[in-house]
């Protein structure tokens, strides 16, 4: 039997029962088969079929598909959960098909860790860790940080505000990821000034951000504005 990806089968068996499990295409990242001998009443088997790195619609039962294998599969683009990057060098993240085109960083003084150069945001992964201490520091304060953990993807999970590395791996990824976002009518992020989940000077008043048109990073006071992308780990 062949089972498309994230999706559960469930099945009765004999009791000592062996089955084997294979991947039917390439390029995945389970190459080798596994077996299994149902030795109990009630055995649960979870299998995960993932792909290799690259940039994918997720759907929301947590399957990756090409824009190519979303379209042959006739998935609809409501079960669509956002645009995975899929990374060996950094945590996996997926991306909102919404975006907030102008939020402030934040609506009055919010303190948190800087990050002095630019040169270093762009080495930061930490948008989940950084957003939590943000909206725990300051839980009734507006911020573009409390506006992305407030967001849920389709999935159910909550996002949070992405760290420079992982926007400056989106804007090295742009045209792939502005591809499938347009495929399953998510938002144009091409030319976006995004804010980024770290302040840059030590007294509080600004923060960085990210113009998608150009790959540059950097700065200004916080009650400006920039357009706010959620994120969420996978």
């Amino acid at each position: 039997r062949t089972v498309k990806d994230g999706s559960i089968y469930a099945f009765n068996v004999l009791y000592g029962t062996e089955m084997t499990v294979s991947p039917n295409t390439s390029g995945d990242s389970m190459a080798e088969p596994q077996t299994f001998t149902f030795t109990q009443d009630l055995h649960e088997l979870n299998f995960v079929h993932s792909k290799g790195p690259g940039v994918y619609i997720q759907h929301v039962d947590g399957g990756f598909y090409t824009k190519d294998e979303w379209s042959s599969g006739n998935y609809e683009n409501t079960k669509a959960n956002g645009i995975a990057l899929l990374s060996d060098s950094f945590s996996s993240f997926v991306i909102s098909l919404n975006k907030f085109p102008s939020e402030k960083w934040s609506s009055g003084y919010v303190y948190t860790d800087s990050i002095r150069y630019s040169s270093d945001v762009i080495l930061d992964f930490n948008g989940e860790s950084r957003t939590n201490k943000i909206v725990r520091d300051y839980p009734t304060q507006q911020s573009a940080a409390k506006l992305c953990t407030e967001y849920t993807f389709p999935n159910g999970k909550p996002g949070y505000l992405p760290a420079g590395g992982e926007l400056y791996a989106l804007y090295n990824n742009k045209e792939s990821i502005q591809e499938l976002m347009t495929a399953v009518g998510g938002a144009d992020i091409s030319s976006s000034s995004i804010w980024i989940a770290a302040q840059s000077y030590s007294d509080g008043s600004y923060a960085w951000y990210i113009n998608l048109a150009t790959g540059s990073i950097s700065n200004k006071i916080k009650t400006s504005y920039c357009a706010v992308i959620p994120f969420a780990k996978i």
